[in-house]
């Protein structure tokens, strides 16, 4: 439980939430510049910029092995606007998009599945790499035509029943 955890106290209930997510490289110089500049652009006190150190089977696991490969990234990224007036949606949302196209030269290909907000079905598949999305998509066809469990990230069904 103490994992289940570990982000209340940064982030409690009622704060209003837009997260942008990439797996990323090495911390070169002029992507610890990038990041410095995104964080202190941030539009509300409680926003966050956070780098997740990818280590241990995580890191070691191969593509393709499961649905959550991060081999050869070294970090995970997480532009995290945090805010409480629904009046400044726009602002918040916006620095967030803006941060990570700041920081899109340093990303690597992939990201947390379960990090992703409000993504077209490209960046879904673009977070699993095409071989791994193509797989759960044939588990999707397999056990779940109807697309019964479809929130979140969606994994599509090759032909939805209606």
């Amino acid at each position: 439980m103490e994992s289940q955890r570990m982000l209340d106290a940064t982030s409690p209930w009622g704060l209003r939430n837009y997260w942008k997510t990439n797996a990323m490289g090495p911390l070169t110089p002029a992507a610890i510049e990038a990041f410095d500049e995104v964080f202190m652009s941030a539009k509300s006190p409680a926003s966050q910029v956070q780098l997740e150190h990818l280590h241990g089977a995580l890191h070691r696991t191969p593509p393709g092995a499961n649905a959550a490969s991060f081999a050869g990234a070294k970090y995970n990224l997480l532009v995290n606007a945090k805010w409480t007036d629904a009046g400044r949606d726009e602002e918040n949302i916006r620095w967030a998009r803006d941060g990570f196209a700041v920081l899109q030269p340093h990303l690597g290909s992939g990201a947390y599945a379960n990090y992703l907000v409000n993504e077209p079905r490209e960046r879904v598949r673009q977070a699993y790499g095409a071989e791994t999305y193509d797989r759960l998509v044939d588990l999707k066809d397999r056990y779940d035509p109807a697309n019964v469990f479809r929130l979140n990230q969606n994994i599509e069904p090759t032909a939805p029943v209606l």
